[in-house]
């Protein structure tokens, strides 16, 4: 009885072998590879590649010469979708992968717009002389009335280094 449960045993062992190398089960592996580019045909290294169509999108970024590889859990239909700092976004139509198929797709990443954004604030009140660093001369109706000279050029005169 202890010799059969070897035998068994081995043969349990030698199935899960065969299994796991595929000669006997259905561990098929459905691969899509490629590159990704900008519009000169430059690989794009860094780049984040997901492929979308299955229960949990795969994401990978490519190697520094631009390639990547992902491995399908399953046949069907997918996409392929890339973008990287600087570029717009790029994507496949859907595609279909079969039973250990392999697929090559080349992704173009389109350059990225030159967006540039300036914000201004204004505050209500004026900013105080002492806080500017220079001397401020303030020349208002005030000032021209207490100089009698209702002419804004002949009290710009007044001011210390301007001629």
């Amino acid at each position: 009885m202890f010799e059969r449960v070897r035998v068994a045993g081995r043969g349990v062992v030698l199935a899960l072998g065969l299994v796991l190398l595929g000669v006997g089960g259905s561990a098929a592996a459905q691969e899509v590879s490629g590159t990704v580019t900008d519009p000169s045909g430059g690989r794009v290294a860094g780049a984040t590649v997901t492929l979308e169509g299955g229960a949990t999108p795969l994401e990978t970024r490519t190697a520094d010469d631009g390639t990547f590889r992902l491995t399908a859990p399953a046949a069907g239909r997918y996409r392929v979708a890339a973008s990287a700092p600087g570029f717009d976004a790029a994507a496949t139509g859907p595609f279909l992968v079969t039973r250990d198929g392999r697929l090559t797709v080349e992704l173009v990443l389109p350059m990225g717009t030159l967006r540039q954004d300036v914000s201004v604030t204004a505050g209500a009140g004026g900013t105080l002389a002492a806080r500017t660093g220079a001397s401020v001369t303030v020349i208002d109706s005030t000032s021209l009335t207490a100089l009698g000279n209702p002419d804004l050029i002949g009290a710009m005169r007044l001011v210390p280094g301007l001629q």
